[in-house]
Protein backbone atom coordinates (compact mmCIF):
# COMPACT_ATOMS: atom_id res chain seq x y z
CA UNK A 1 0.00 0.00 0.00
CA UNK A 2 1.37 3.02 -0.65
CA UNK A 3 0.85 6.22 2.00
CA UNK A 4 0.48 9.80 0.71
CA UNK A 5 0.98 11.59 3.51
CA UNK A 6 4.21 13.34 5.58
CA UNK A 7 6.88 14.89 4.47
CA UNK A 8 8.95 11.60 3.07
CA UNK A 9 7.73 8.23 0.97
CA UNK A 10 7.59 5.44 3.18
CA UNK A 11 6.00 2.02 2.81
CA UNK A 12 3.14 2.00 5.37
CA UNK A 13 1.19 -1.19 7.10
CA UNK A 14 -1.52 -1.88 4.52
CA UNK A 15 -4.87 -2.65 6.03
CA UNK A 16 -7.01 -1.80 2.63
CA UNK A 17 -9.97 -4.54 2.67
CA UNK A 18 -7.68 -7.45 2.46
CA UNK A 19 -7.59 -7.94 6.26
CA UNK A 20 -9.39 -5.39 9.16
CA UNK A 21 -9.58 -1.75 10.02
CA UNK A 22 -7.10 0.57 11.28
CA UNK A 23 -8.59 3.24 13.72
CA UNK A 24 -8.20 7.22 13.06
CA UNK A 25 -6.86 9.19 15.67
CA UNK A 26 -6.93 13.26 15.68
CA UNK A 27 -7.63 13.01 12.07
CA UNK A 28 -4.16 11.17 11.04
CA UNK A 29 -4.20 7.82 9.66
CA UNK A 30 -2.78 5.51 11.92
CA UNK A 31 -0.31 2.93 10.43
CA UNK A 32 -1.23 -1.16 11.69
CA UNK A 33 0.48 -3.93 12.32
CA UNK A 34 1.72 -6.84 10.21
CA UNK A 35 -0.05 -9.71 8.77
CA UNK A 36 -1.02 -11.20 5.34
CA UNK A 37 -1.54 -8.48 3.02
CA UNK A 38 2.13 -7.26 2.90
CA UNK A 39 3.95 -4.01 2.87
CA UNK A 40 2.62 -0.20 2.04
CA UNK A 41 4.44 3.00 0.79
CA UNK A 42 3.84 6.46 2.14
CA UNK A 43 4.11 9.09 0.13
CA UNK A 44 3.69 13.20 0.06
CA UNK A 45 4.32 15.91 -2.57
CA UNK A 46 8.12 15.42 -1.81
CA UNK A 47 7.91 12.38 -4.13
CA UNK A 48 6.93 11.95 -7.81
CA UNK A 49 5.75 7.65 -8.41
CA UNK A 50 6.11 7.57 -12.14
CA UNK A 51 6.10 5.56 -15.55
CA UNK A 52 7.56 6.94 -18.49
CA UNK A 53 7.22 5.11 -22.09
CA UNK A 54 3.77 2.98 -21.29
CA UNK A 55 3.76 1.27 -24.47
CA UNK A 56 0.83 -0.66 -22.88
CA UNK A 57 -1.30 1.32 -21.81
CA UNK A 58 -4.52 0.44 -23.05
CA UNK A 59 -6.11 2.70 -25.77
CA UNK A 60 -9.80 1.51 -26.34
CA UNK A 61 -11.18 -0.36 -23.67
CA UNK A 62 -9.58 -0.28 -19.93
CA UNK A 63 -10.04 -0.30 -16.14
CA UNK A 64 -8.26 1.02 -12.84
CA UNK A 65 -9.03 -0.35 -9.77
CA UNK A 66 -6.90 0.75 -6.64
CA UNK A 67 -7.35 0.66 -2.58
CA UNK A 68 -6.78 4.40 -0.85
CA UNK A 69 -7.37 5.68 2.23
CA UNK A 70 -7.19 9.14 3.08
CA UNK A 71 -8.59 12.24 5.66
CA UNK A 72 -7.59 15.28 3.17
CA UNK A 73 -10.82 16.80 3.10
CA UNK A 74 -8.84 20.68 1.54
CA UNK A 75 -7.18 19.55 -2.00
CA UNK A 76 -8.82 17.73 -5.00
CA UNK A 77 -6.27 15.06 -4.56
CA UNK A 78 -5.45 13.13 -7.81
CA UNK A 79 -4.47 9.12 -7.18
CA UNK A 80 -4.05 8.73 -11.03
CA UNK A 81 -3.04 10.76 -13.98
CA UNK A 82 -1.68 9.66 -17.23
CA UNK A 83 -0.20 12.11 -19.77
CA UNK A 84 0.59 11.33 -23.75
CA UNK A 85 1.46 13.07 -27.19
CA UNK A 86 -1.68 13.04 -29.23
CA UNK A 87 -0.30 14.29 -32.33
CA UNK A 88 3.22 15.67 -33.37
CA UNK A 89 3.33 18.74 -31.53
CA UNK A 90 0.42 18.85 -29.01
CA UNK A 91 0.11 16.86 -25.71
CA UNK A 92 -2.97 15.35 -23.89
CA UNK A 93 -2.07 15.56 -20.20
CA UNK A 94 -5.30 14.51 -19.09
CA UNK A 95 -5.54 11.57 -21.78
CA UNK A 96 -7.02 9.70 -18.83
CA UNK A 97 -7.26 11.14 -15.39
CA UNK A 98 -8.54 10.33 -11.93
CA UNK A 99 -8.45 13.17 -10.02
CA UNK A 100 -10.00 15.05 -6.77
CA UNK A 101 -10.83 12.36 -3.96
CA UNK A 102 -13.52 14.93 -2.62
CA UNK A 103 -15.63 15.05 -5.50
CA UNK A 104 -14.45 12.75 -7.87
CA UNK A 105 -13.96 13.63 -11.87
CA UNK A 106 -12.74 11.18 -14.92
CA UNK A 107 -11.37 12.90 -17.53
CA UNK A 108 -10.67 10.90 -20.85
CA UNK A 109 -8.61 12.80 -24.01
CA UNK A 110 -9.10 15.95 -22.19
CA UNK A 111 -13.12 15.19 -21.96
CA UNK A 112 -14.22 16.06 -18.33
CA UNK A 113 -17.72 15.95 -18.93
CA UNK A 114 -19.85 19.44 -18.34
CA UNK A 115 -21.74 20.70 -15.60
CA UNK A 116 -24.72 23.35 -14.47
CA UNK A 117 -26.10 24.18 -11.86
CA UNK A 118 -28.50 21.93 -11.55
CA UNK A 119 -27.39 18.82 -13.77
CA UNK A 120 -24.43 17.78 -14.84
CA UNK A 121 -22.00 14.61 -15.16
CA UNK A 122 -18.58 16.25 -14.99
CA UNK A 123 -17.93 14.72 -11.27
CA UNK A 124 -19.68 12.64 -9.42
CA UNK A 125 -21.55 14.15 -6.63
CA UNK A 126 -19.09 12.11 -3.58
CA UNK A 127 -15.77 11.19 -2.49
CA UNK A 128 -13.88 8.98 -0.56
CA UNK A 129 -11.63 10.97 2.10
CA UNK A 130 -13.56 8.94 4.70
CA UNK A 131 -10.67 7.84 6.89
CA UNK A 132 -11.43 4.76 6.10
CA UNK A 133 -10.22 1.76 3.49
CA UNK A 134 -12.31 1.98 -0.23
CA UNK A 135 -11.98 0.62 -2.93
CA UNK A 136 -12.32 2.55 -6.15
CA UNK A 137 -12.36 1.16 -9.83
CA UNK A 138 -13.01 3.31 -13.32
CA UNK A 139 -13.58 1.99 -16.50
CA UNK A 140 -14.25 3.23 -20.01
CA UNK A 141 -14.67 1.82 -23.31
CA UNK A 142 -14.23 4.17 -26.62
CA UNK A 143 -16.93 2.40 -28.52
CA UNK A 144 -19.69 3.58 -26.37
CA UNK A 145 -17.37 6.70 -24.82
CA UNK A 146 -19.28 6.03 -21.73
CA UNK A 147 -17.04 6.13 -17.88
CA UNK A 148 -18.10 4.70 -14.81
CA UNK A 149 -17.46 4.74 -11.31
CA UNK A 150 -17.80 2.27 -8.52
CA UNK A 151 -16.98 2.48 -4.99
CA UNK A 152 -16.40 -0.82 -2.98
CA UNK A 153 -17.81 -2.47 -5.67
CA UNK A 154 -21.13 -0.69 -6.58
CA UNK A 155 -21.73 1.89 -9.79
CA UNK A 156 -22.43 5.21 -8.13
CA UNK A 157 -21.89 7.45 -11.67
CA UNK A 158 -21.33 7.54 -15.24
CA UNK A 159 -20.41 9.86 -17.69
CA UNK A 160 -20.07 10.51 -21.40
CA UNK A 161 -16.45 10.83 -22.25
CA UNK A 162 -14.61 10.96 -25.90
CA UNK A 163 -16.67 8.04 -27.55
CA UNK A 164 -14.92 6.60 -30.64
CA UNK A 165 -11.44 8.36 -29.46
CA UNK A 166 -8.53 6.63 -28.60
CA UNK A 167 -6.23 6.90 -25.57
CA UNK A 168 -2.94 7.57 -27.04
CA UNK A 169 -0.24 4.70 -25.48
CA UNK A 170 3.28 5.51 -24.74
CA UNK A 171 2.83 8.17 -22.71
CA UNK A 172 4.02 8.67 -18.91
CA UNK A 173 1.84 8.05 -15.72
CA UNK A 174 2.19 9.51 -12.34
CA UNK A 175 0.88 8.54 -9.36
CA UNK A 176 -0.45 10.61 -6.82
CA UNK A 177 0.38 13.86 -8.56
CA UNK A 178 -1.59 15.21 -11.28
CA UNK A 179 0.80 16.53 -14.45
CA UNK A 180 0.08 19.26 -16.83
CA UNK A 181 2.65 17.85 -19.07
CA UNK A 182 4.38 14.83 -19.32
CA UNK A 183 5.78 14.09 -16.03
CA UNK A 184 5.39 17.42 -14.51
CA UNK A 185 3.91 20.68 -14.52
CA UNK A 186 2.33 19.58 -11.54
CA UNK A 187 -0.61 21.61 -9.50
CA UNK A 188 1.65 21.55 -6.05
CA UNK A 189 2.52 23.88 -3.57
CA UNK A 190 5.82 25.34 -4.90
CA UNK A 191 8.05 23.43 -2.33
CA UNK A 192 7.04 20.71 -4.00
CA UNK A 193 9.49 17.93 -5.28
CA UNK A 194 9.03 17.73 -9.48
CA UNK A 195 8.21 19.95 -11.64
CA UNK A 196 5.89 22.62 -10.61
CA UNK A 197 3.46 24.80 -12.39
CA UNK A 198 4.01 27.92 -10.82
CA UNK A 199 0.26 29.24 -11.20
CA UNK A 200 -1.53 26.47 -9.62
CA UNK A 201 -4.28 27.01 -11.91
CA UNK A 202 -6.46 24.20 -10.33
CA UNK A 203 -5.70 24.44 -7.01
CA UNK A 204 -3.43 21.94 -5.13
CA UNK A 205 -4.11 18.76 -6.87
CA UNK A 206 -1.48 16.30 -4.60
CA UNK A 207 -2.83 13.05 -2.87
CA UNK A 208 -2.38 12.76 0.89
CA UNK A 209 -3.20 8.98 2.04
CA UNK A 210 -2.82 5.50 1.60
CA UNK A 211 -2.91 3.26 -1.52
CA UNK A 212 -2.75 -0.72 -2.48
CA UNK A 213 -3.33 -2.97 -5.16
CA UNK A 214 -3.38 -0.44 -8.33
CA UNK A 215 -4.49 -2.44 -11.30
CA UNK A 216 -4.71 -1.75 -14.90
CA UNK A 217 -6.51 -3.66 -17.49
CA UNK A 218 -7.37 -3.64 -21.21
CA UNK A 219 -11.15 -4.20 -20.35
CA UNK A 220 -13.70 -2.53 -19.38
CA UNK A 221 -14.81 -4.86 -16.31
CA UNK A 222 -18.11 -5.11 -15.26
CA UNK A 223 -19.45 -4.34 -11.47
CA UNK A 224 -19.31 -8.40 -11.04
CA UNK A 225 -15.79 -8.88 -12.14
CA UNK A 226 -14.94 -5.42 -9.80
CA UNK A 227 -16.53 -7.11 -7.18
CA UNK A 228 -15.30 -10.51 -7.15
CA UNK A 229 -12.26 -9.48 -7.36
CA UNK A 230 -11.70 -6.32 -5.48
CA UNK A 231 -10.12 -8.12 -2.24
CA UNK A 232 -7.84 -10.30 -4.09
CA UNK A 233 -4.63 -10.40 -2.98
CA UNK A 234 -1.51 -9.93 -4.79
CA UNK A 235 -0.48 -13.43 -6.58
CA UNK A 236 -3.78 -14.66 -5.24
CA UNK A 237 -5.46 -12.50 -8.02
CA UNK A 238 -5.55 -14.58 -11.56
CA UNK A 239 -5.76 -11.64 -14.03
CA UNK A 240 -4.87 -13.46 -17.25
CA UNK A 241 -3.71 -11.17 -20.41
CA UNK A 242 -6.12 -8.74 -19.97
CA UNK A 243 -4.26 -7.34 -16.81
CA UNK A 244 -1.43 -5.06 -18.02
CA UNK A 245 -0.19 -3.84 -14.82
CA UNK A 246 -0.63 -4.90 -11.33
CA UNK A 247 1.58 -3.17 -8.12
CA UNK A 248 1.25 -4.59 -4.53
CA UNK A 249 3.46 -1.76 -2.99
CA UNK A 250 5.14 -5.01 -1.07
CA UNK A 251 8.89 -4.35 -2.42
CA UNK A 252 10.13 -3.30 1.48
CA UNK A 253 12.63 -1.42 0.14
CA UNK A 254 14.72 0.55 -3.00
CA UNK A 255 12.72 3.06 -5.09
CA UNK A 256 11.38 0.96 -7.76
CA UNK A 257 7.64 -0.52 -7.65
CA UNK A 258 7.68 -3.41 -9.53
CA UNK A 259 4.65 -4.85 -11.53
CA UNK A 260 4.25 -8.17 -10.93
CA UNK A 261 2.65 -9.37 -14.57
CA UNK A 262 5.51 -9.99 -15.89
CA UNK A 263 4.92 -7.02 -18.51
CA UNK A 264 7.92 -4.74 -16.74
CA UNK A 265 5.59 -1.70 -16.34
CA UNK A 266 7.26 -1.14 -13.12
CA UNK A 267 6.85 2.43 -11.29
CA UNK A 268 10.09 4.83 -10.11
CA UNK A 269 10.19 6.63 -7.04
CA UNK A 270 12.44 9.38 -6.80
CA UNK A 271 13.58 11.01 -3.29
CA UNK A 272 14.04 8.49 -0.28
CA UNK A 273 11.53 5.44 0.84
CA UNK A 274 11.25 3.99 4.17
CA UNK A 275 8.83 0.87 4.54
CA UNK A 276 6.49 -0.56 6.70
CA UNK A 277 3.86 -3.15 6.92
CA UNK A 278 0.54 -3.27 5.82
CA UNK A 279 -3.03 -5.17 6.83
CA UNK A 280 -6.17 -4.91 5.07
CA UNK A 281 -10.33 -3.88 6.43
CA UNK A 282 -13.41 -5.67 6.94
CA UNK A 283 -14.85 -6.08 3.37
CA UNK A 284 -18.49 -6.18 4.08
CA UNK A 285 -18.33 -3.23 7.05
CA UNK A 286 -17.04 -1.65 3.64
CA UNK A 287 -19.72 -2.74 1.72
CA UNK A 288 -22.56 -1.24 4.17
CA UNK A 289 -20.60 1.72 4.49
CA UNK A 290 -21.03 2.50 0.76
CA UNK A 291 -24.26 1.60 0.37
CA UNK A 292 -25.29 4.03 3.42
CA UNK A 293 -23.09 6.54 1.81
CA UNK A 294 -24.88 6.07 -1.84
CA UNK A 295 -27.94 6.70 0.00
CA UNK A 296 -27.08 9.74 1.83
CA UNK A 297 -25.56 11.56 -1.19
CA UNK A 298 -27.81 10.45 -3.87
CA UNK A 299 -28.79 13.57 -5.74
CA UNK A 300 -32.34 13.93 -6.80
CA UNK A 301 -32.07 15.16 -9.77
CA UNK A 302 -29.15 14.51 -12.57
CA UNK A 303 -27.56 13.42 -15.58
CA UNK A 304 -25.89 10.63 -14.15
CA UNK A 305 -27.01 7.05 -13.92
CA UNK A 306 -26.79 6.11 -10.25
CA UNK A 307 -27.14 1.86 -9.15
CA UNK A 308 -29.78 0.83 -6.77
CA UNK A 309 -27.65 -0.74 -3.58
Amino acid sequence: EMLLDGVSAQWAPSDSPLVQKTPKELGHLQHSTANSAGRAISLDDQQVLIRPDFEQFPQKAITVEFWMRSLDRCRAGTPFSYAAKSGEYSVSDNAFLISDYNNWVVAVNENQGFGTASRGDDAAGMGSTTGEWTHVAVTWTSELGIATLFINGFKIWEGERSAGSVIPNGGTLVVGREQDCLGGCFDSAQSSTGMVDPSIEYGIQDFFGEMDELRIWKTARSGEEILFAMDRYGKFLKGGKDLIAHWTFDEGSGNVVHDITGNGNHLFLTGDSSWVTSSVSNLKAQRDETRKALLRSRPKSRTSAWATV
